[in-house]
């Protein structure tokens, strides 16, 4: 995923007891979570610390303090329910959208294909038959006319204007 919706509200109310350190390792916990689109891998704590640049002792707690609080370890992965839900919900709509683009495009195709076939059908013949010839009268009035040079043409020069 390149975009996901973050609810600030729903951030804050979660995280107000956090320090700066772990608000912010559990954002980019959330940003690896959704840019991989696949809970994260729990087999060595050491490389997810390394991967999130955590370097000091009280970085690598935080890490372990945010992971403990908001994800859930099973199978050997940390999984969150709410980016559980995003993905699939996104998975689903661009499935859908996938879907309805490949009918559309079979459908500007079977009519393109339909309207080549025949170049004149005899649906096309009865409905021509309907229709009004429009003439459009030349004014003749008009096209003798001359444009009038009522103005002037300014420039917008480097030197100042002097005539006021």
């Amino acid at each position: 995923m390149n975009y996901y919706q973050h609810h600030i509200g729903d951030f804050n109310n979660a995280t107000r007891h956090l320090s700066l350190i772990e608000r912010a390792i559990y954002r980019d916990l959330l940003d690896m979570y959704y840019d991989t689109e696949k809970a994260i891998d729990a087999s060595s704590i050491d490389r997810l610390a390394r991967r999130l640049q955590c370097t000091t002792e009280e970085q690598k707690e935080a890490l372990k303090y945010v992971l403990d609080e908001f994800f859930i370890l099973e199978e050997g992965v940390y999984r969150n329910n709410r980016c559980e839900r995003e993905i699939a919900e996104y998975h689903g709509k661009k499935k859908q959208a996938s879907e309805a683009g490949k009918a559309s495009a079979a459908k500007r195709a079977a009519k393109k294909k339909g309207s080549s076939n025949s170049g004149s059908s005899k649906d096309d013949q009865s409905s021509n038959e309907n229709l009004t010839v429009v003439e459009n009268p030349l004014n003749e009035e008009q096209t003798g006319v001359q444009p009038t040079n009522n103005h002037k043409p300014r420039t917008k020069n480097q030197e100042p204007r002097t005539n006021y």
